[in-house]
């Protein structure tokens, strides 16, 4: 996987000022408190109907091989786990990375994939034609960018679906992309697309 040129092709801002200045930059923070403006009130409560028993600490899974850019950057804490035991598909491999942001600011050019497409994520129709749609899982903040449907950069949008065009070739990743994708349209959760 040639992540350096999906980095490369992911590197654009999701518009053409910083965002994280909208909300705070709620999506660097592992954990709150969030200032009240961005701070999602239902949060609680959209966990324990997903079946959380407690609050889960943000951070992101990365792809397989990704872990070799992460390990050495300065704020970023990487933990191995059991790929199984987190549901990702065989084909994913034996082992999951999960990042966690230990601080605000980072090394923006040293950004994992979740990071560089955020709000976006991928979504591949019963076809197997790659959509972009706005993130759906749940977060203890609103993104601005996704609860006031702003208008994204053409050229991060562009980025994004050259990238995820590159991941998909992974077969791991695609099956997990064509399992999540399958959950999210069972549940009727496909929002907006790009």
């Amino acid at each position: 996987m040639n992540y350096p040129l999906i980095y490369e092709l992911m590197g654009k801002s999701a518009i053409d000022s910083d965002c994280g200045k909208l909300c705070q930059a709620a999506c660097c923070q592992r954990k709150g408190p969030y200032k009240k403006e961005v701070e999602n009130p239902n949060y609680s409560q959209e966990l324990k109907e997903a079946g959380y028993e407690e609050e889960p600490e943000m951070g992101m899974y990365l792809f397989p091989g990704e872990e070799r850019y992460a390990a050495d950057v300065e704020g970023f804490s990487i933990e191995e786990e059991m790929a199984e035991d987190y549901g990702f598909p065989e084909s994913w491999g034996e082992k999951v990375y999960f990042m966690t942001c230990m601080k605000v600011e980072c090394e923006r050019d040293k950004r994992p994939i979740q990071c560089r497409t955020f709000p976006l994520m991928p979504h591949l129709t019963e076809e197997g034609e790659l959509r972009l749609i706005h993130y759906v899982g749940i977060l203890p903040y609103r993104c601005p960018l996704i609860t006031e449907s702003m208008p994204l950069s053409e050229d991060f949008i562009k980025g994004v679906y050259e990238g995820w065009k590159l991941l998909l070739q992974n077969p791991g990743i695609y099956d997990f992309v064509w399992e999540e994708s399958r959950l999210r349209t069972e549940e009727g959760k496909i929002p907006h697309e790009h």
